[in-house]
């Protein structure tokens, strides 16, 4: 699979960052960022204007982020980050 371009969306889709997806498979993806200071520990992953996919973070280092699937909208304010 080569690099797909995405933005990391959150804060009620106020706040966005641009990263890269590495690599993909159903139940979640890698992405690399800039900095993961800031992105919350839920947010919404558009990959195109039709495709968005909830995610919650599994692990981290400080440019990349694993990151689960999962069917339900994230709400960082019930969750904290």
């Amino acid at each position: 699979m080569a690099d797909i371009r995405a933005r990391i969306v959150f804060n009620q889709g106020h706040s966005t960052v641009s990263c890269v997806v590495r690599t993909m498979s159903n139940d979640g993806a890698l992405l690399h960022v800039r900095s993961v200071f800031g992105i919350p520990s839920a947010f919404r992953l558009v990959l195109s204007e039709d495709t968005h996919r909830p995610c919650w973070v599994v692990r981290r280092t400080t440019k990349e982020i694993a990151v689960a699937f999962t069917d339900m909208e994230p709400v960082v304010e019930a969750i904290g980050r």
